[in-house]
């Protein structure tokens, strides 16, 4: 693939052209969710701490999921 080309592209992932935009709003949301339960994580023990977590990285995926969804296609192109 020509590294000018333009049109639609997925790769393994469904990840190409969105994975600024994809990264940015991770970033976000962990941020802000983990803002949101710190007295929770301060003073949890080391297994709820873990718990704790693994529900803010669900609430991120499933918030994530609806802005981003993986059954869809994105287009990558330069520009000039």
């Amino acid at each position: 693939m020509k590294a000018h080309s333009q049109g639609i592209v997925s790769d393994l992932l469904g990840m190409s052209g969105r994975e600024k935009a994809y990264a940015k709003e991770r970033i976000r949301l962990l941020a802000e969710a983990r803002q949101r339960r710190a007295d929770e994580l301060a003073i949890a023990s080391p297994w709820q701490w873990i718990s704790v977590n693994w529900e803010i990285e669900r609430e991120v995926r499933a918030k994530l999921e609806k802005k981003f969804p993986s059954w869809a296609l994105y287009a990558a192109r330069e520009r000039w």
